[in-house]
């Protein structure tokens, strides 16, 4: 057995030893000093690494002469650093793991996209320990799980724990945990350096700064980190080889980097921030719908081809989905045309809210494509487009069907169609300059895209912008559009859902009207391939669960992280390798945090979940398990959550708590007398508002008129008042799911806002409707005009009021059901149409609400007409849509 220097350890009794030179100090303090000076002493993690993780291992050894064959990344970079743009040599290209027997890359078993021939786990796998099948079921529904239950073996062990049998685990559980680095503080700055917020020169130049002398650590040069990065606790590791395709000739050699499929899919699984977010037994849920039992379709494990899987299965075993996503991505326009093609995959056992997110990081990247381009291949051959398959590879991937793997994609699918065509037909219809203004003359809303120069001249949105333009644009264009040739634009996959027959005369309106045209003139089809595709979605539902999980909205947002951010940080040349390093580096130092952060607090490195914590829906999972087991602790790598208002002392919570208001603690106007509350909102009857409050008697017995006099006497002077206040609810569709926070504004009149800005909202009322038979609380849209709390020595006054304007719901909207009246959205559009409450002088009609009457924010968008008003802007759109003579109807509003 061999003896090796390993720093921070001990030599006759306490003195502290460098570990190149064996040079004896007194106390670590002096090994850091020391390393830090002495370049050679500083090259120790790499020398010593590379020493103990394989003594014998020889690249020819395991390859040969054969140039084509596969080829270590890490080993195949001596004439440069990958990532510094200056440097002329490299001291990590020693550094190498021994790499398990090879896999080969047509295994069925690492079928993109294809459950049907997923790798199937046993019961002797050890990331079974993380199996629940007994987890509970979505509210209101139930749940039938798969009679074959996976079996549960807890010998295995996860990520984090096998970083425990690491060469160096006994140095980080008997003196520094951070090892290869001296402490916390040097992790957390080579954690910041190797981000790529600086440049290799620019972090040799940061560490050679006076002050950073003063304080040195123990690297001292951008290399010396990078070696430190590269000897921390292993990921999957990456491999690059040369392909050649016959006789034919290519502009650059064909270089493929990848990773070994299975070991990625193993490292996604023993990831132990996604134990309690992953289903491994199939199940069916259902949930009773107006008396019938009817199937809900969510989650993959819901899906018909898992129940399918799951039967095929011997006895005990379970199986793990791949999700694959592959799209070539553009580096460089006009200067190179540099693009790549990542392969990205993960498991689509992950619940779809944790592998949707970018910061679970639940996607790795397995390879980059070489993207080939032939230098002598015929013209004939050229213009025909031909790829070259001569056989569909899936061929022998068992019953396996694109239709089935290949599913809908929503961005591109949905709400990219939406922008391209349907929003296209309206601005051929009505001009995009009409369109643009209608947009703009939308009341904003806090965290909402508001479109202040329109949309007809942009070119492409982001996914969010789309789904806020999807929402709105139905309103905004209605007025304009007959009934017919709206629901094409409005309601643009509705007709595709159903049998295509039920659309024709919807699609002949739409023609007649011009609103299909191409670059040569009109068009008189709809010869569209997504629209074609949505016929799928319903059959594609059944066969893989619901289709918002497979969008590609996270993978987009991938081309950043694991391809354009990478070759920002190379040096543009030979980049492929220098991304995997970069990517490698990343993933170290990411499960590095999370390893030291637990260990330094010794809590345990398995998650586990109470069993009301595993009741309720983890989309953040790794920062919920650091809050969980570690309260005070400061974690900044893992994803944020959203913000809970629920957990807020200063919170008003809903008496079904499922909505939490949230006010600052100091007023935006302190302790205002009632006259000058009165005059900075322009709320002339605010006195005898204040003094109906006060007589307790509600809107039906005052049957809503105001009773109290203009000067009568209150029993306070003053108020505070707020100019906005933050609302969050729990989701509709899952009541376990916190929705983001919401803000709401009510902003007094001043020059530019000569009517002030009072977002509208949706309020439990007496005097209100019924949305549905199976509730009993009646709703009101109002528009908040002030938010007050009177100074009062009275706990029913001393707590926050919303001063609102009211809206009636149209008698068009209103159903009479026996003796109960209940309201029903207009058929095109699927709105609501309001009418403003007025008095007997045409006034707004305003009262006093209390604060948590308010149940949900909604946007009311004025029925413009067949054209907007020349003087309507978004200040004034909801007050001229009333007081002027001239104005169109009134508005719809969203919920």
């Amino acid at each position: 057995m061999s003896t090796v220097h390993l720093p921070h350890s001990t030599y006759n009794g306490y003195t502290f030893a460098c570990p190149n030179c064996a040079e004896a100090f007194s106390n670590h303090d002096d090994v850091i000093t020391h390393l830090s000076v002495a370049v050679n002493c500083g090259q120790w993690v790499i020398q010593g690494a590379a020493h103990d993780a394989n003594e014998d291992w020889n690249y020819q050894d395991e390859y040969g002469d054969d140039s084509e064959a596969v080829q270590d990344v890490y080993s195949g970079y001596e004439d440069f650093d990958p990532l510094d743009n200056d440097a002329e040599e490299t001291i990590i290209g020693d550094l190498v793991f021994h790499h398990e027997d090879d896999i080969p890359l047509d295994d069925p078993a690492l079928a993109f996209g294809n459950p049907s021939a997923s790798p199937c786990l046993s019961a002797d796998d050890p990331a079974l320990a993380s199996v629940d099948p007994s987890a509970g079921p979505h509210p209101g529904t139930v749940r039938q799980y798969h009679p074959n239950t996976p079996v549960v073996n807890p010998r295995g062990q996860n990520h984090l724990q096998k970083m425990d049998d690491d060469i160096y685990a006994n140095i980080r559980n008997t003196k520094n945990i951070y090892y290869a680095f001296a402490s916390k503080s040097e992790f957390d700055l080579a954690g910041w350096l190797s981000i790529g917020a600086l440049s290799q020169k620019e972090v040799d130049s940061f560490l050679r700064l006076e002050h950073t002398k003063v304080n040195p650590p123990s690297f001292n040069t951008s290399k010396d980190l990078q070696a430190r990065v590269e000897a921390l606790p292993n990921v999957p590791r990456w491999y690059h080889q040369q392909i050649k395709v016959g006789s034919y000739k290519t502009k650059l050699p064909l270089m493929l980097y990848w990773r070994d499929g299975l070991e990625v899919v193993k490292y996604l699984f023993s990831n132990p921030v996604f134990a309690p977010c992953m289903d491994f037994q199939s199940y069916k849920e259902y949930k009773v719908i107006d008396g019938h039992s009817q199937q809900v379709y969510g989650e993959f494990m819901s899906a018909d081809v898992a129940w399918e899987i799951q039967d095929k299965l011997p006895p005990g075993h379970s199986f793990v989905g791949i999700i694959g996503a592959s799209d070539k991505t553009p580096l460089t326009i006009g200067t190179g045309n540099k693009e790549m093609h990542p392969v990205l995959i993960s498991l689509a056992n992950i619940h779809a809210g944790v592998h949707m997110k970018a910061t679970s990081h639940a996607f790795a990247l397995v390879a980059y494509l070489p993207i080939p381009k032939f230098l002598n291949v015929s013209k004939p051959v050229q213009s025909l487009h031909l790829n070259g398959v001569i056989e569909p590879f899936w061929g022998d991937w068992g019953v396996a069907c694109p239709s089935y793997f290949l599913t809908p994609d929503g961005l591109h699918q949905w709400h990219k169609f939406y922008f391209d065509h349907p929003l296209n037909w309206v601005i051929n219809i009505m001009g995009g300059e009409e369109l643009d203004r209608r947009l703009s003359a939308l009341q904003p809303h806090v965290g909402v895209c508001h479109w202040a120069n329109g949309v007809s001249i942009l070119k492409q949105c982001t996914g969010r912008e789309h789904r806020d333009l999807e929402k709105r644009s139905p309103g905004v264009i209605n007025s304009y559009f007959r009934p017919k040739a709206c629901s094409i634009v409005t309601r643009p996959y509705t007709p595709y859902l159903k049998p295509f027959g039920s659309s024709i005369t919807i699609k002949a309106v739409s023609l007649h009207a011009g609103g299909r045209c191409g670059k040569n003139g009109p068009l008189n089809h709809f010869d569209i391939p997504k629209l074609e595709l949505a016929q799928h979605v319903i059959r594609s539902t059944h066969t893989m669960g619901a289709p918002y999980q497979w969008s590609s909205d996270i993978t987009e947002w991938c081309h950043i992280t694991h391809v354009k951010r990478p070759y920002r940080m190379s040096n543009h040349k030979d980049f492929h390798g220098q991304c995997c390093r970069f990517l490698d580096q990343q993933e170290k130092l990411q499960f590095f945090q999370l390893y030291t952060v637990l260990k330094s607090q010794r809590a345990s490195l398995i998650y586990e979940m109470s069993r009301e914590a595993n009741m309720m829906t983890l989309h953040y999972p790794e920062a919920t398990w650091i809050s969980t087991v570690l309260p005070d602790e400061r974690y900044i790598s893992g994803s944020k959550p959203i913000t809970s208002l629920f957990d807020k002392d200063r919170s008003h919570i809903s008496s079904d708590d499922a909505i939490a208001i949230l006010l600052t603690c100091r007023p935006h106007y302190p302790k205002l007398s009632i006259k000058e509350a009165s005059q900075i909102f322009n709320i002339p009857d605010l006195c005898p508002m204040l003094g109906d409050l006060i007589s307790c008697r509600s809107y039906l017995q005052r049957h809503g008129r105001r009773v109290s006099s203009s000067n009568c006497s209150l029993s306070f002077h003053h108020v505070h008042l707020w100019q906005n206040f933050r609302m969050q609810r729990h989701s509709i569709q899952d009541s376990r799911v916190v929705s983001p926070p919401q803000t709401i504004q009510a902003l007094p009149p001043s020059p530019s806002m000569m009517f002030g800005s009072g977002n509208t909202v949706l309020i439990s009322h007496e005097s209100g409707e019924l949305f549905s038979l199976t509730s009993s609380e009646c709703y009101l849209v109002v528009q908040v005009k002030a938010i007050l709390q009177p100074i009062a020595e009275d706990p029913h006054l001393n707590q926050p009021f919303l001063y609102v304007e009211y809206f009636n719901f149209s008698q068009s909207s209103v159903e009479n059901i026996g003796d109960l009246r209940v309201v029903a959205p207009a058929s095109v559009t699927d709105m609501f149409l309001v009418h403003r409450r007025l008095r007997l002088n045409q006034a707004p009609l305003g009262d006093i609400v209390p604060l948590d009457s308010v149940r949900q924010v909604i946007q009311l968008i004025p029925k413009f007409g067949a054209q907007i008003l020349p003087t309507m802007d978004c200040n004034n759109s909801l007050h001229l849509a009333f007081t002027n003579s001239s104005s169109p109807p009134p508005p719809y509003y969203h919920p």
